[in-house]
């Protein structure tokens, strides 16, 4: 019960973003071209399973996977519309924020096949135990979140 989750409105605002952004290359360039404010023809899209941002040829961004920069590209808007002071916040934190909402997706942004969450738990003596972490697609093989706890 005290699970943190998506609101179903939500999900449906960022799914039906996701979709846009990955089937209109050029419709995901001029937004994030906007939110960088720079001329979206100079922006270039490199790799899938490791994906990158390109601005006049140089690598500028990176991702784990096509479907991580989609997921983020459609939750950056969506957030801005649903949390207050979303603007205000710093790149790092906003960028954080973004990473850490992939772990609430069900389906994979590239291929729309069901993810799967995987859990490894690394084993201390002396700390606490560490669990990594990862969801991923296993059709297309994309990682779309990883991350740590204790």
């Amino acid at each position: 019960a005290d699970d943190l989750r998506l609101t179903d409105e939500f999900r449906e605002v960022w799914w039906r973003r996701i979709r846009q952004f990955r089937d209109d290359e050029e419709r995901a360039a001029r937004h994030l071209a906007t939110v960088l404010d720079v001329d979206p023809v100079a922006l270039g899209f490199v790799g899938e399973a490791e994906f990158g941002v390109t601005y006049e040829g140089d690598l500028i961004a990176e991702w784990v996977s096509e479907a991580a920069f989609y997921a983020d590209l459609a939750a950056e808007p969506t957030l801005a519309e649903w949390l207050d002071g979303w603007d205000d916040l710093g790149d790092r934190r906003r960028t954080n924020l973004l990473a850490g909402l992939r772990a609430f997706l069900e389906r994979c942004p590239a291929c729309d096949a069901d993810l799967q969450q995987v859990e490894n738990v690394r084993q201390s003596c002396c700390t606490t135990d560490l669990v990594s972490v990862s969801v991923d697609c296993e059709s297309c093989g994309a990682r779309v979140f990883s991350g740590s706890y204790r």
